[in-house]
């Protein structure tokens, strides 16, 4: 696929198939210098978040990748069915909620949106160097783990969403954005 087809399904993507219920969802205001990867992954943790009521909801999160095969990851869990049909936030939202069997690890998406591996535990390597800016406080586990991955050369981008719907998006090992996302469902 090429970049500019890519980039095009991308965009047709988080304008038609990141739609929660039926109904358009609100837009994000993204910083300019975001790449349309970042976003499409912020669009993700959103649109999923608005689809899972908050008794049910423990946290998100998703890598984006050139190529999973080379990702130091493990299933979580037992096999993965996946409902033929189903959308992309259909799918990681049936394995995000809390009382499910596997709600577990981080959703690893392929880039070109083909391949999807849910409940993914990953394990990136920790550096021997001071080479991580200093990430803040209220980073726990899942964030670190998406920070260190994102500096994966199969990784595009991590996104994660905190049980108290805040946003975080990493690329190479640096933060992109963070932002808090309000939802009451």
């Amino acid at each position: 696929m090429s970049e500019s087809v890519r980039l095009g399904y991308i965009a047709s993507f988080a304008q038609k198939r990141l739609i929660a219920n039926g109904a358009p969802s609100d837009a994000v205001e993204w910083p300019s210098p975001l790449s349309p990867d970042v976003q499409l992954v912020g669009n993700l943790l959103v649109e999923v978040r608005r689809t899972i009521p908050d008794h049910e909801f423990c946290g998100l999160g998703v890598l984006l990748c050139s190529k999973i095969a080379d990702l130091p990851i493990l299933p979580l869990g037992g096999k993965q069915v996946t409902p033929n049909g189903a959308t992309l936030i259909e799918v990681i939202r049936n394995a995000s909620l809390l009382n499910g069997s596997s709600h577990d690890g981080f959703h690893v998406i392929s880039r070109d949106l083909r391949d999807v591996r849910t409940n993914q535990f990953v394990s990136p390597p920790i550096p021997d160097d001071s080479t991580l800016a200093e990430v803040p406080r209220w980073f726990g586990a899942r964030h670190m783990a998406a920070v260190l991955a994102s500096r994966l050369s199969s990784v595009v981008c991590a996104g994660v969403m905190s049980s108290r719907s805040k946003v975080a998006l990493f690329e190479q090992g640096e933060t992109k954005a963070v932002f808090s996302f309000e939802c009451s469902r």
